[in-house]
């Protein structure tokens, strides 16, 4: 036990400067900010030898705290964490394979707070794109369809700082690893999946800050998607009835949603002869067309980059 407590450090100045914080700030956490969570949980970590050693990839000192009857594998941190969490946040693999030995089930528990609710440590392999220890977590019956991160960290609003999902797989699409999103998919993640507002994996790339990448990965996840009963993931709408490209259309991101359905009949030199495909585009039977959205949306960037982009785009081309 003091082993492990002296790896992590226990008397360092920091710490101590940290506990001194803590002790005057309100100890329930909804009292907290997002900036004392944090704090708090560091401070709960270094205070625990299992944290502390899944933090520091102490293997050894995580096998002799399991030998003991009074080591609760399965007990939360600060934010409802499990040590396998940590060790996964941290790209411990080594310690996570033996927390993993010691209690399978941990592969599947997940976060109990408000902030990260839902959180298994699947979708923190995923975002840490740590291919080899999602690939372990898969193999060892990690859930690839079933978990949402729910928690107000994962909602959309002006006061987080990202938005993507709650689904495994839309955490994979959004930061962009592909042999993990191939294996996702391969393993049974369902690219037809809503979130609380409705949005498949597609509504939320088109709501990622780097077009350009965005724009690929919507590319590539599409290229796996199948027809059910009619229907794809691009036909179907969000809680706004906004479908990706009507939502891509609000965003600004419509140019390359427009060009894959282009379909060129001839070209001779820098001429060419496009058909596109108008549905959803300049529809009477549509409660919202997407130029109607692109008209009508507030924001302005948005209109001066559609009126730019639409006129090089199709002042380059002949439309049959």
């Amino acid at each position: 036990m003091l082993g492990v407590a002296s790896v992590c450090g226990r008397g360092a100045l920091a710490n101590c400067f940290n506990q001194m914080l803590l002790r005057l700030k309100p100890q329930r956490t909804e009292w907290l900010d997002v900036g004392e969570l944090h704090l708090l949980q560091q401070n709960r970590i270094q205070e625990n030898p299992l944290f502390c050693a899944a933090k520091e990839n102490n293997v050894a000192g995580i096998s002799k705290l399991l030998t003991s009857n009074s080591t609760d594998i399965s007990q939360r941190g600060a934010l409802g964490e499990t040590a396998l969490h940590i060790a996964t946040l941290y790209g411990n693999y080594d310690a996570a394979l033996v927390l993993l030995d010691a209690a399978p089930e941990l592969v599947n528990d997940c976060v109990a707070s408000e902030l990260y609710e839902g959180e298994t440590p699947l979708h923190v392999a995923v975002v840490n794109q740590d291919l080899k220890l999602v690939r372990e977590m898969i193999s060892r019956g990690a859930e690839v369809r079933t978990p949402r991160a729910t928690g107000t960290y994962f909602q959309r609003s002006p006061d987080n700082l990202l938005y993507f999902g709650e689904h495994i797989l839309s955490f994979a699409a959004c930061v962009g690893n592909e042999e993990i999103i191939r294996l996702l998919i391969q393993s049974g993640a369902d690219i037809k999946a809503v979130d609380s507002l409705g949005n498949t994996v597609l509504h939320i790339l088109t709501l990622q800050p780097n077009k350009t990448f965005a724009c690929q990965i919507y590319d590539f996840i599409q290229s796996f998607d199948e027809v059910e009963n009619g229907i794809t993931a691009e036909m179907i709408p969000n809680v706004e009835g906004l479908t990706p490209i009507k939502l891509a259309a609000v965003e600004g991101n419509i140019v390359h949603l427009m060009n894959k359905r282009r379909l060129v009949q001839w070209a001779f030199g820098p001429i060419s002869s496009c058909l596109y495909n108008l549905s959803e585009i300049d529809s009477w039977g549509e409660d919202y067309s997407v130029l109607e959205l692109v008209v009508s949306s507030k924001k302005n960037e948005v209109n001066m980059d559609h009126k730019q982009s639409a006129g090089k785009e199709f002042g380059s081309t002949g439309i049959a």
